[in-house]
């Protein structure tokens, strides 16, 4: 019987299946950062109408904790 060396046929195998790995890897690098900074470009939290909304709450909700806190101190008063 003929005994043939299967070594070499499996890593020409192995290193193209490393090679086929890697380069998936790089793809899918490539196509996630793509993907965050189209993201980050479209996103609508970075446009200047949502900020001065942001800034608008922020402000309604300082008059509210202004209000609360007078109303607090207020009923103390009276309680005692």
């Amino acid at each position: 019987m003929i005994k043939i060396n299967l070594l070499p046929h499996r890593e020409a195998k192995r290193k193209q299946r490393k090679n086929a790995y890697f380069a998936m890897l790089v793809l899918s690098a490539i196509v996630g950062l793509i993907t965050v900074l189209l993201v980050g470009h479209f996103s609508p939290t970075a446009s200047p109408n949502r900020m001065s909304g942001t800034a608008s709450s922020l402000q309604k909700m300082r008059v509210l904790m202004v209000k609360s806190r007078k109303w607090r101190h207020s009923g103390r008063k009276s309680m005692h």
